[in-house]
């Protein structure tokens, strides 16, 4: 399999577990990597090696014929957080005692999605331009996927949490 091959070079010498979902729509692969290897060297990966290791295992796989992309959340308009595992089953059990908030909010957060925007505007707008008409109903799809990008749909969540208390009439 195209993700062990990699995983191999990633982590060679940590203990790994890879599991492989495809009960779902969208199937998806799974990897647990013990942090210390057999000979001690800890990986201390950041978001970008993490998004790398995964464009990778996306590269290997599409170079055996099995459509698979590497795409970051903010180009599907994800402004959902999602629990830990460890949140989940202290959820679960009753123990969870700080909820975080739900939907990324923050100003990066705000500046990557809008800068995701951007990038799928242009492209819409290039498409639009062309003289095949597969092109131009490619451009109409692109757009139809923005406004229906949970981004999208949940503007107004987001609106409204950046509004002031004190403009939304809750002042103390």
């Amino acid at each position: 399999m195209a993700v062990q091959a990699l995983a191999v070079r990633q982590f060679a010498g940590h203990k790994y577990v890879m599991a492989l979902h495809t009960h779902q729509a969208n199937p998806h692969v799974h990897v647990l990597v013990r942090a210390e290897s057999d000979l001690g060297v800890r990986l201390n990966p950041r978001k970008a090696d993490l998004h790398e290791w995964r464009m990778e295992f996306a590269a290997e796989l599409r170079e055996r014929g099995i459509a698979a992309a590497a795409s970051r959340q903010a180009a599907r308009g994800v402004v959902k957080n999602y629990l830990s595992i460890w949140q989940v089953k202290a959820k679960e059990e009753g123990r969870l005692r700080n909820h975080g908030p739900s939907h990324k909010d923050g100003q990066v957060a705000r500046d990557t999605r809008a800068d995701a925007l951007r990038a799928w505007s242009g492209v819409a707008a290039v498409l639009a331009q062309s003289d095949k008409w597969e092109d131009r109903d490619l451009a109409r799809q692109v757009l139809e996927f923005v406004i229906n990008m949970p981004l999208e749909r949940e503007r107004g969540i987001l609106a409204q949490r950046s509004v002031p208390q004190v403009e939304r009439g809750l002042e103390r």
